[in-house]
């Protein structure tokens, strides 16, 4: 009988050179797409401030001066974020301002409250890459405006109340008064340092053309919210898959802290709430999941700011302290609150729903959230 050669597979040598080059070179790529945009959105928003207040920081300045009403200041702040796309670059500004002692705490802190409403245009973008498909699109916008609608009633409760009681801007100037001005708290100030270093040496080769570093700028955000969009598809959402739901959202508290660590680390919410924007639209996480990552991200944004601010005057912890109360007092209310935490959830599944019907709808969400209304109410505002 003859003898079968013997078909059972042998187990591959670890140790192989070939295969080691094989699992290098996987990983290698994939820890560049992956980095990739993320690094190239970071410079192209430093790029974009740098650019904005070479371009017109007095302008920026006399409109800043220029508010005293609450409501306008708020929109003032929604505008600009959502025109620059970095609510740091806005929150830094207003620090700038207050500083100087050109307006108060107490006006401030509705440009804060605004900055952090428009900066959620960056998710909602990248809601329009899913435009092709109705279903997808539905729950991919839906994702993106919960964190605007989370912002947007956050800010509905604590208007009011700061303008009538001014308890947050009290509240902030007892919580700064604890710290001393004097302290050395350089560590995280200059967390992507070299960036930003970057982006300076890119300003200065183009010292007398601020217009053309801006719109270059544009144009490498855009770009890299496109390449975010594609990495994220292709690593996270067709190969993770469970695993990133059993990791990052496989509980609420579990969502929420992974919300704010990641945030803190990559120093733009912008970035981590774009990143639940194709998981909803490929079914990977749910909406009522992402929503305590959203509000993580909301706090983890303040860190940064907060901070580079210990080593100011009183001014710049107090502003910190705003941001950092506001976005904490959000999700008190939105995470353990049972009669109100589902609001936003019911408004963002409702527009994805109107937009998957009428796809103009998701335009005008945007248009007039972001850029129409409040340019409409501060320029009458004005007459």
């Amino acid at each position: 009988m003859p003898v079968t050669a013997q078909t059972s597979k042998q187990p591959k040598d670890v140790s192989s050179p070939a295969l080691i080059h094989k699992i290098y070179k996987t990983s290698f790529w994939k820890i560049f797409w992956l980095a990739g945009p993320v690094l190239l959105f970071l410079f192209s928003l430093d790029l974009l401030s740098m650019a904005c207040n070479m371009l017109s920081k007095e302008l920026i300045d006399s409109i800043l001066t220029a508010t005293s009403n609450p409501f306008i200041g708020l929109f003032i702040g929604l505008l600009t974020t959502a025109i620059i796309q970095s609510s740091s670059t806005t929150t830094s500004m207003t620090v700038a301002v207050v500083a100087s002692g050109t307006i108060s705490l107490e006006h401030a802190i509705p440009i804060i409250i605004g900055a952090n409403i428009g900066t959620t245009v960056t998710a909602t973008v990248v809601a329009f890459n899913h435009i092709i498909r109705r279903k997808e699109f539905q729950r991919a916008l839906s994702a993106a405006t919960l964190n605007g609608f989370f912002n947007i009633l956050t800010a509905a409760i604590i208007l009011p109340l700061e303008y009538y009681t001014h308890f947050l801007s009290k509240l902030c100037i007892l919580i700064s008064s604890l710290f001393v001005t004097g302290t050395n708290a350089t560590v995280g100030n200059r967390t992507h340092g070299w960036i930003e270093y970057s982006a300076k040496y890119v300003t200065q080769l183009l010292p007398n053309y601020p217009l053309v570093t801006a719109i270059a700028a544009v144009f490498l955000l855009f770009l890299s919210i496109y390449w975010l969009v594609l990495t994220l598809k292709s690593l996270f959402v067709y190969n993770v898959g469970k695993k990133m739901e059993q990791i990052v959202f496989g509980t609420r508290y579990k969502s929420l802290f992974w919300g704010v660590f990641s945030t803190a680390l990559l120093q733009s919410s912008s970035v981590t709430t774009s990143f639940a924007v194709p998981l909803v639209a490929g079914k990977k996480a749910s909406l009522r999941q992402v929503f305590p990552f959203i509000m993580g991200a909301n706090v983890g944004t303040t860190f940064t700011a907060l901070f580079a601010s210990l080593s100011n005057v009183d001014a710049s912890l107090s502003i910190a302290f705003a941001h950092l109360l506001f976005n904490t007092i959000g999700v008190c209310i939105f995470f353990f609150i049972p009669v109100v935490k589902e609001l936003p959830l019911v408004l963002a599944q409702m527009l994805g729903k109107v937009a998957m019907r009428y796809r103009l709808a998701g335009f005008l969400y945007l248009l007039l959230t972001f850029f129409a209304i409040p340019f409409l109410l501060i320029f009458f505002s004005e007459k």
